[in-house]
């Protein structure tokens, strides 16, 4: 065992004044950590913001409500007068199959139930539905899309112009210390050989933007059946009472027919209409639109 007296009487040397002002200068230096925050560096151009940082989290953000089947219920729910006719069955068919609208003229609750919900006769003009199925993957597809440009911007600039102009702390090199200014010069000194392909990395990645939105315009146009292009003036229209027709209810209807064919007991076929409800629509208008 140690002695209680011998310890007592070890003392240590006082420490020298270098040595307090480097613990003084640690100090200050972990204090400073935790009140300072980081400064926000942004290498991104407007365009490139826009395109591969808002618009991604906006897509997102769609993606998330339009796959939230807890708040917003099943895809599609069917409704049929046959009773010996399973509902999942129609409703799985007419996701599959695509649903219906029925392009007729006149005012909903008189002459039709609802906009594209009136009877079908072998003149009735059908406008089909077979997108929604599909939203899940597009919406994923084209955030993808829209994020490829940022992420070859920042592949080929590998964090350097992140890390120089995070070490400016005013707005003149100038005004910066001796140690700080040769370290940028030796930065820049450093990165000139690469800054021409910065130039093109950047120059390649507006020209991708440019191409890919009108790319986006012309496959969302496709993609809802031929509606997209009018649908600003269409809506503006409607906005502006100019138009009583709701151009939104006849690209994203909430309701919709079915047609489901069978045979019957004695073999001969039977058809069957179905009533669909789609509160996917609900959310489709407001992601894509």
């Amino acid at each position: 065992m140690y002695n209680a007296e011998a310890m007592r009487s070890v003392t240590r040397a006082p420490l020298s004044l270098p040595e307090w002002k480097k613990h003084i200068s640690d100090i200050r230096k972990f204090s400073s950590s935790l009140w300072t925050l980081k400064p926000n560096v942004t290498i991104d151009n407007l365009i490139i913001t826009l395109h591969s940082t808002i618009t991604v989290q906006i897509l997102m953000i769609g993606t998330i409500f339009v796959s939230m089947r807890q708040y917003f219920g099943d895809p599609i729910d069917c409704l049929t007068k046959d009773s010996d006719i399973k509902a999942s069955l129609i409703e799985h068919y007419c996701w599959i199959e695509g649903a219906f609208s029925v392009i007729a003229g006149g005012e909903t609750g008189t002459s039709q139930a609802y906009p594209g919900v009136a009877p079908t006769t072998t003149a009735s003009v059908k406008r089909h539905h077979k997108y929604y199925q599909w939203v899940y993957f597009v919406l994923i597809i084209q955030s993808i899309m829209f994020y490829l440009p940022k992420f070859l911007w920042r592949s080929s600039e590998s964090g350097r112009l992140r890390e120089l102009i995070s070490k400016l702390s005013s707005r003149s090199v100038v005004e910066l210390d001796e140690t700080s200014r040769i370290h940028i010069v030796q930065e820049l000194a450093d990165n000139l050989a690469i800054s021409h392909n910065y130039l093109i990395t950047v120059i390649l990645c507006e020209v991708y933007c440019l191409f890919h939105l009108v790319i986006q315009i012309w496959f969302t146009n496709i993609f809802l059946g031929g509606s997209f292009y009018t649908l600003g003036l269409r809506w503006l229209a409607y906005a502006n009472h100019f138009s009583s027709d709701d151009p939104l209810i006849a690209i994203f209807p909430r309701m919709v027919k079915c047609t489901f064919h069978k045979y019957g007991f004695s073999g001969t076929m039977e058809t069957k209409d179905a009533l669909c409800f789609l509160p996917l629509n609900i959310q489709l208008r407001r992601s894509i639109c």
